[in-house]
């Protein structure tokens, strides 16, 4: 698999508005929702929060929700387990 393609595919899992934040030159913290094709157990949840910090899990919808910088959220994505990023809200811009 070339770069370029895998740049295209973590661009799929994450929300457009999180990465045009991620590219702005000073740090943007938000809250994001993240979807897992996993139930989120223990292994899954400290995996997320070396990202960020994990704010709530629903487990039945396989979700976490988490408050972090929208640079280390976008490299969230490279996880296999993560299926989709979506922004929530805007802490800090």
């Amino acid at each position: 698999m070339s770069e370029l393609q895998t740049i295209t595919n973590l661009f799929d899992k994450v929300d457009y508005r999180i990465t045009s934040y991620a590219s702005y030159p000073h740090d943007v913290e938000l809250i994001a929702i993240v979807m897992t094709n996993v139930t989120p157990d223990d292994s899954v949840i400290s995996k997320v929060s070396k990202y960020g910090n994990v704010t709530k899990v629903f487990s039945f919808m396989n979700v976490i929700k988490m408050r972090g910088r929208a640079k280390d959220i976008v490299k969230l994505a490279e996880e296999q387990f993560v299926s989709y990023i979506m922004l929530d809200e805007v802490i800090t811009s």
